[in-house]
C-alpha cells in the first residue's frame, strides 16, 4: 500500500488497511468504524492513523492526531493539517509547531499556502523559517504562493532572491508579485539584465509593469538573435521597432521577416485607431 511519502512500514499496517477498504467504514457505519479504529489506535502507527483521519468518516480526529504528533514526522503532520476536516485551531497549532521545528522552508511554505485559516502570527511563524533558511527558491514560492502577506515580509523574501543573482527567480519574483514597488522592480530587472538573456529580458519586458524597455531591448539587440528581437519587436510596447527589424531582416529568414511584417502593419493600425 503506498501514500505520498512511501510504502507502510509493515504488512500488518497493510493488511489492516486493506480490510477497513473492503469493510462499510466508508459509509460511515459508527459499530465498524469503531471497531477498526481501536485496532489503528492500539498498533500506533502515524501512517496509518493519518490516512484513517483523512479518509473514514466518524473517526476520532483527536485520538488519531495524537498518534501523528507524537510521531514527530513533519511531513506527516503537514499532510494531516492539510487533508483533515474539521481540525481545531489547537490541533492544528500542535502539527504546525512539529513543522516549525523541522527548519525545513519547502514544508514550511507548503503549510503556510495550504493550510487553511491559519492567523497572521502562524504564517509569520512559518515565513521565518523560509528566510532563516536564505533558500532563495522557497522565498520566491512563499512571496507567490502564500496570501495576504504584508510588505516589509514581501521585501525581505524578495532580498534574499535578489541576493541569489539567480535571473529566472528574479524575472518570475517580479512577474508574479503584486503591487511591488517601483524601486523593487528596478532591483529586481537589474539581475535579469546582467544576465544578458534575451528570453528573460523579453518576459520581463513584456510582463512587468513599469519595466525599462530600453534597457531590456539592449539586451536582446547585443544577442543579435532574429527570432527574440521579432519577438520583442511584435509584442512588447514602446520597443525600437527600427533596430530590431533590422536585425531580422538581415537574418534572411523569410518566416521571421514576414510574421513581422505582418505584426508591424497591426501596431500601426493600432496606433491609428487609438489617435482617432
Amino acid at each position: 500500500m503506498y501514500d505520498n511519502y512511501g510504502k507502510y512500514e509493515n504488512k500488518k499496517c497493510a493488511k489492516l488497511m486493506k480490510n477497513i477498504k473492503m469493510s462499510k467504514a466508508h459509509n460511515g457505519d459508527k459499530y465498524v468504524v469503531d471497531k477498526h479504529e481501536k485496532m489503528v489506535l492500539h498498533i500506533k502507527n502515524a501512517r496509518l492513523c493519518c490516512w484513517f483521519a483523512k479518509n473514514i468518516e466518524g473517526s476520532n480526529k483527536k485520538a488519531l492526531e495524537q498518534i501523528v504528533i507524537e510521531n514527530k514526522n513533519p511531513e506527516l503532520c503537514y499532510e494531516f493539517a492539510k487533508d483533515v476536516k474539521d481540525l481545531k485551531e489547537a490541533d492544528i497549532k500542535e502539527l504546525e509547531q512539529i513543522v516549525i521545528k523541522s527548519n525545513n522552508p519547502e514544508l514550511c511554505y507548503h503549510f503556510a499556502r495550504d493550510v487553511k485559516d491559519l492567523k497572521e502570527a502562524d504564517i509569520k511563524e512559518l515565513e521565518q523559517i523560509v528566510i532563516k533558511s536564505k533558500n532563495p527558491k522557497w522565498c520566491y514560492h512563499f512571496a507567490v504562493g502564500v496570501k495576504n502577506l504584508k510588505e516589509a515580509d514581501i521585501k525581505e523574501l524578495e532580498q534574499i532572491v535578489i541576493k541569489s543573482n539567480d535571473p529566472e527567480l528574479c524575472c518570475g519574483f517580479a512577474k508574479n508579485v503584486k503591487d511591488l514597488k517601483e524601486v523593487d522592480i528596478e532591483m529586481l530587472e537589474q539581475v535579469v539584465i546582467k544576465s544578458n538573456d534575451p528570453f528573460l529580458c523579453y518576459e520581463f519586458a513584456c510582463n512587468v509593469k513599469n519595466a525599462n524597455i530600453e534597457k531590456l531591448e539592449q539586451v536582446v539587440l547585443k544577442s543579435k538573435s532574429p527570432y527574440w528581437c521579432c519577438k520583442f519587436a511584435c509584442n512588447v510596447e514602446g520597443a525600437n521597432i527600427e533596430k530590431l527589424r533590422k536585425i531580422v531582416i538581415e537574418s534572411k529568414d523569410s518566416e521571421l521577416c514576414e510574421s513581422l511584417a505582418e505584426n508591424i502593419e497591426k501596431i500601426k493600425q493600432k496606433n491609428l485607431s487609438l489617435k482617432n
